[in-house]
């Protein structure tokens, strides 16, 4: 039996603060809650504070299971539930508060249960030395009379999101982007590769490919270039350094129509693989040893018809995409898409798409991480945008121009893009570039029939203010050449009702905008109507507003 001094003694809100939530005090709850809880993504809950935690969080908020769920949101939850009626909640949050599965756990949650963000700051450097971004958050359990500011600005409304809208809806995946996108291969295992500088290394030396073909060239048809995220993204002409044995999802028997390569993958995978621990998938990784732990057979075949497809690094710091030959094996940090023309380039690399990208996707530290389920298949293309003459010149002209930069500079993507939101930049080039971009953002949104519509682009700092160094040196501030916030948002606004109208057309059941309680626009929307619940995929079990009469 454990003694009274090691037992754990349990915490309860009510017993703790009779006063706030009795009864008898007739109080609901508090008045304030402030905090600044700990900056730990979802991924991390189970190994940093246990499995009975993490279970203990899936009990108390519904439907928050998963690994992209982060801590910030179950510290919303609980802020929320614990203030009172007409209590308010002000959270430093991590910068992921407002995005994916994170923003629907969290102040989706709150949106939809009665509360209202009546402030917030979306991105603000961490004051300490930190590297980090942070959003700071303020909400009301019921809403405030008060005016509702956004980075300073007054808006008529903060969604969940944290854009200036009244307007609390979601995108819907599109079935017509359905197919068109895929992750890498998922290898699970480098001692498939050859290369000459794995420093770890797992992989084979080039020498040995290539004594292996000389012995047998039939090994040729199993050994596959391989491309990677960090290649794409250095390399001044996205080309391959390393090599790939791919079996496909052939049986054994038939693999071993390869014995060099078999003994390859058996003397540097198999071990490993055979570490692996009993669950289903890791069982099957284990008993298939000769194949990828997860081969994108997909992938293979949606781009098996086409000489060349468009690929993305999953996480980057540059929104940066680039033509890729069909030939290559793609490793699971890149996304790759089935297209092939300049106008389905100028489609994905525009603007349009990247702050549609940058505001549904999540990021790492201050990097972009593009999802394929977010970012991709939730995107409203314009009609033939991928087959658009206006587009496909102005887009072949800007991948064209980028890569004689990349050339002639003998740098890649990431080095490119560096200059171009370098306000300083001293290559003569860029600005020619950055006109390229301007030009094929204008011809995208003008096949929308958007072209009341002329954005432009401001240096626009990443960050509040300057941050210093230990040694008191001032740290380089970084900009990004972008539309400001006024533009980007009311192009993203087109963009969620553009998505609305395409489900509603796929036969989908009709989506109706959800409005913040208490707005002078949420009473008048929901003025004799009835509220209907409805199940929908990969949502919360909500009461959305139905505009149908009370039968």
């Amino acid at each position: 039996m454990p003694t009274p001094a090691s037992m754990v003694r349990p915490f309860h809100w009510e017993l703790e603060f009779p006063e706030v939530f009795s009864q008898t005090s007739g109080k609901t709850g508090f008045d304030v809650v402030v905090g600044n809880p700990p900056f730990l993504g979802g991924a991390n809950i189970w190994p940093t504070l246990g499995g009975a935690y993490r279970d203990f969080l899936r009990v108390i908020h519904a439907e928050t299971g998963g690994k992209a769920v982060d801590l910030i949101a179950h510290f919303i939850r609980r802020a929320f539930t614990l203030s009172g009626t007409g209590g308010t909640v002000g959270l430093v949050a991590t910068n992921t508060v407002a995005q994916g599965d994170t923003r629907a756990a969290g102040l989706r949650y709150v949106c939809r249960s009665g509360g209202r963000i009546y402030a917030a700051v979306k991105r603000k450097a961490w004051p300490g030395q930190a590297a980090v971004i942070v959003s700071v958050i303020h909400f009301s359990k019921v809403a405030l009379q008060q005016e509702c500011v956004l980075d300073g600005k007054v808006v008529p409304g903060i969604n969940s999101f944290l854009l200036g809208t009244a307007s609390e809806a979601d995108p819907r995946q599109l079935r017509q982007n359905k197919d068109r996108a895929f992750r890498g291969h998922l290898v699970y295992g480098m001692g498939f590769t050859f290369a000459n500088d794995d420093i770890l290394s797992e992989s084979s030396p080039l020498s040995v490919m290539d004594e292996l073909i000389r012995r047998n060239p039939m090994n040729r048809e199993r050994i596959f270039p391989y491309m990677g995220g960090s290649e794409l993204n250095t390399s001044p002409t996205q080309e391959h350094h390393r090599f790939i044995i791919n079996f496909a999802d052939l049986p054994e028997n038939e693999a071993a129509r390869w014995p060099g390569l078999m003994k390859i993958v058996n003397d540097k995978v198999r071990p490993e693989r055979a570490k692996l621990g009993g669950y289903s998938v890791a069982a099957r990784r284990s008993e298939r040893w000769w194949q990828y732990g997860t081969y994108a057979a997909g992938l293979q075949q949606a781009i098996s018809s086409i000489p060349r497809c468009l690929a993305l690094s999953q996480v980057s710091a540059h929104h940066a995409v680039a033509f890729q030959p069909t030939s290559r094996i793609f490793a699971d940090t890149l996304l790759v898409f089935a297209l092939h023309t300049y106008a389905a380039f100028a489609a994905l690399q525009c603007r349009v798409h990247e702050s549609w990208a940058r505001f549904l996707g999540s990021s790492m530290k201050n990097d972009l991480r593009y999802t394929i389920s977010d970012c991709f298949e939730t995107f409203p293309f314009s009609e033939g945008f991928d087959c658009n003459a206006i587009v496909e010149e102005i887009g072949q002209k800007y991948y064209e121009a980028r890569a004689r930069i990349m050339t002639q500079y003998n740098k890649g993507l990431t080095a490119i893009y560096n200059e171009v939101h370098n306000p300083d930049s001293e290559w003569p080039e860029i600005a020619g570039l950055r006109e390229l971009h301007d030009a094929m953002d204008r011809a995208v949104l003008d096949s929308y029939g958007w072209s009341d519509i002329r954005p432009y682009c401001n240096f626009i700092s990443e960050s509040d203010e300057d941050e210093e160094e230990e040694e008191g040196r001032a740290r380089r501030v970084k900009y990004r050449y972008r539309w400001p916030d006024e533009i980007r948002d009311g192009i993203l606004a087109r963009l969620l009702d553009l998505n609305r109208q395409r489900a509603v057309k796929e036969g989908r059941l009709p989506i109706e905008p959800v409005m913040i309680p208490g707005t002078v626009e949420s009473e008048r929307k929901t003025h004799n109507v009835r509220r209907k619940p409805r199940k929908l995929v990969g949502e919360f079990n909500l009461n959305l507003l139905s505009h149908e009469e009370e039968s």
